[in-house]
């Protein structure tokens, strides 16, 4: 039987991909380059929780779970094509000698249930004001007062047009169809004056690092408006 094999365990791998094209954008964590890759399997430390193994030890997939991928590759566990098409996560579940492995000492099945738990990218929603907008003294309000936006500055864009810049206070949860409500309006009597009743969202696609006005490097994500 492989299972008790001495000189070679059974082990299992398993490639990981995500049938969603946009689910790097909005989970974490996730680098820009395939250099890392997350990695997996059933050593310790792993959590139980609800009867399901987590095979990380946070709360969430981090950037601890990461290897580089030419460890993987002096494993034989990735190949060229691997290399340019990377998978999601790769996880190395071992049938024998593992804290939560798939056999007893006496070699009788053991259940076991993995899991893992990605957190969603939060963002600072960043909107840009352009042309007639940005000569407007406008706020964005929150028509569900939760989330507070603060003009940040004024910023030029590469093709020199001047924007007026407005940004979350706190970071937004990236969302594949977002519910938030966000109006632009001009200050005046009876609550002012609607500019746009409903901003455009953020896509799951826009974030990226800020350099702009007061992002300091922040993951930020940007709208551009034209009015």
């Amino acid at each position: 039987m492989y299972a008790q094999d001495p000189t070679e365990p059974l082990e299992f791998v398993f490639k990981l991909y995500a049938t969603d094209p946009d689910f790097k954008s909005y989970s974490e964590p996730f680098a820009a380059s395939s250099a890392t890759i997350l990695y997996f399997d059933n050593q310790p430390p792993c959590k139980v929780e609800k009867e399901k193994i987590k095979l990380h030890a946070t709360e969430y997939v981090s950037k601890m779970d990461c290897v580089e991928s030419d460890v993987l590759s002096a494993m034989d566990i990735l190949s060229q094509k691997d290399r340019h098409t990377p998978p999601v996560a790769v996880v190395k579940v071992a049938a024998v000698g593992a804290a939560e492995a798939l056999f007893s000492e006496q070699y009788e099945v053991i259940p076991r249930a993995f899991c893992l738990s990605f957190n969603t990218r939060h963002t600072h929603w960043t909107y840009y004001l352009l042309g007639g907008m940005a000569r407007k003294n406008g706020y964005i309000l929150d028509l569900d007062s939760r989330i507070e936006f603060e003009f940040v500055g004024e910023s030029t864009l590469a093709d020199t047009r001047i924007a007026r810049v407005f940004r979350s206070k706190v970071t937004i949860p990236l969302q594949e169809r977002p519910a938030h409500r966000f109006q632009l309006r001009e200050p005046g009597a009876g609550g002012g004056k609607i500019l746009i009743k409903r901003l455009p969202v953020a896509s799951v696609k826009q974030a990226g690092r800020g350099y702009g006005v007061n992002e300091q490097g922040t993951v930020v994500s940007k709208i551009y408006i034209n009015g």
